[in-house]
């Protein structure tokens, strides 16, 4: 099915996913095509590639470029077969990311810091208390103020 007749069947949002997009080359013609028939352009990407096509992203028209982050740095980095992928995405998204998108950078931060540390196994939560994802698990990273 292509582009044009995604959006006569009213196909109202495009996103560019799976494995990672930006390795395709056509993908600024597709870009064009799906923003051209009035839909609205979104982007999944693991940031390998972005800094490298910054401007490119920028001019094609993405409402949304979403970075993903599979859990802590170790399986992060295992998935995508590379040592230290989460330290330069975090990276990209606290100084370019900003850049890119063309808004000033944050004056408060919050950095992720690579510090060992236990996930409490519950948390108050007004009356009553909630269980966070990996409770009572040592995790690599925090964030940190």
């Amino acid at each position: 099915m292509c582009i044009r007749d995604r959006a006569e069947l009213g196909c109202q949002t495009v996103t560019l996913s799976g494995g990672e997009p930006l390795l395709r080359s056509d993908w600024p013609e597709l870009a064009a095509a799906i923003t051209g028939q009035g839909m609205v352009l979104e982007m999944v990407t693991n940031g390998f590639l972005v800094a490298a096509q910054a401007d490119r992203i920028a001019a094609a028209g993405f409402n949304t470029v979403t970075f993903s982050v599979d859990g802590t740095s170790e399986p992060h980095d295992r998935l995508r077969g590379v040592a230290g992928a989460l330290e330069r995405l975090e990276a990209f998204a606290s100084f370019n990311g900003p850049d890119f998108y063309r808004l000033p950078r944050n004056t408060p931060r919050i950095t992720l810091r690579r510090d060992s540390w236990i996930v409490p196994q519950s948390l108050p939560f007004g009356p009553e208390r909630i269980v966070p994802l990996a409770g009572g698990e040592t995790l690599a990273w925090r964030l940190t103020r």
